[in-house]
């Protein structure tokens, strides 16, 4: 059992105060391998930060009101404008982002599991209905996405 009484006079790191432009609105979690991490997104969305808890360090990063999904698996976060062509990956080992323009607008993603292993992100079109862009998540690249046009989408439960 902790008491306040034995933990006085030991060295403990300080509380830090981050300059941030405006509020964060939204705290993602990150699963493993990277369980210290959060990302922190503006009430604006027009900026995120990439937290690392135990670097003691902020990674900011400007999005001008994208929408900020993790993958499941934890290795990647994707940054998107909905009913625009932009989608960015940012790989969150080296929190380093990607930049991808894709010949239509997005407007939803869905980083999946693949039957063979490793993942697919399928970023969505409102073109003839509903289109799609299939892209192995783990190296995304316009070279090796696939397209394809008018999904026959039914009810879903």
């Amino acid at each position: 059992m902790l008491s306040l009484e034995k933990t006085s006079g030991k060295p403990y790191k300080s509380i830090e105060e981050l300059p941030l432009q405006e509020p964060i609105g939204t705290v993602l979690s990150v699963p493993a391998p990277f369980t210290h991490r959060k990302i922190l997104v503006s009430t604006s969305r027009s900026s995120f930060y990439v937290l690392d808890l135990l670097a003691r360090s902020i990674a900011p990063l400007n999005s001008s009101g994208a929408f900020v999904e993790v993958s499941p698996d934890g290795q990647r976060a994707w940054a998107f404008h909905p009913d625009r062509k932009d989608l960015a990956v940012i790989d969150l080992a080296s929190v380093h982002p990607q930049n991808l323009l894709l010949p239509y607008n997005v407007a939803a993603i869905a980083d999946i599991s693949r039957r063979g292993g490793g993942r697919a992100l399928i970023a969505f079109h409102r073109i003839a209905g509903l289109s799609a862009t299939l892209f192995d998540a783990a190296a995304p690249s316009l070279l090796t996405s696939r397209e394809t046009a008018a999904l026959a989408v039914e009810a879903l439960p």
